[in-house]
């Protein structure tokens, strides 16, 4: 099980909406911050932290304890509304980890 940054992003393009009538696909946007309640409600999805930016349109998630096909089950509901880009995330421990292991193979190799 991982750790994963997502950064989701809203495809204005794809919703319902009309700039000359503010009412026009209201309902479809709070059906779709539902969604979001429910997502985060949801035990299996790990969520530890949920925001959205300044600008409205983007924001992240923090998944923990999730493995890669978890992820993809949390995020399909919300396509193609919204895009992802998810990053497996390293605590402290294992990028110290990562960076040594990375200089022993270094130190390791023949010299030229």
């Amino acid at each position: 099980m991982a750790r994963f940054f997502v950064k989701w992003h809203a495809v204005n393009a794809r919703m319902p909406y009309d700039p000359y009538n503010l009412e026009f696909g209201l309902e479809e946007r709070k059906k779709m911050l539902g969604m979001v309640q429910m997502m985060k409600q949801d035990p299996q999805n790990n969520i530890v932290d949920w925001g959205c930016f300044g600008n409205g349109q983007d924001g992240y998630l923090i998944l923990d304890n999730i493995g890669e096909e978890q992820v993809c089950k949390t995020l399909l509901p919300f396509t193609p509304n919204f895009e992802f880009d998810e990053f497996a995330v390293l605590d402290i421990g294992q990028a110290l980890k990562a960076v040594d292991d990375a200089i022993t193979l270094v130190k390791s190799l023949p010299q030229t």
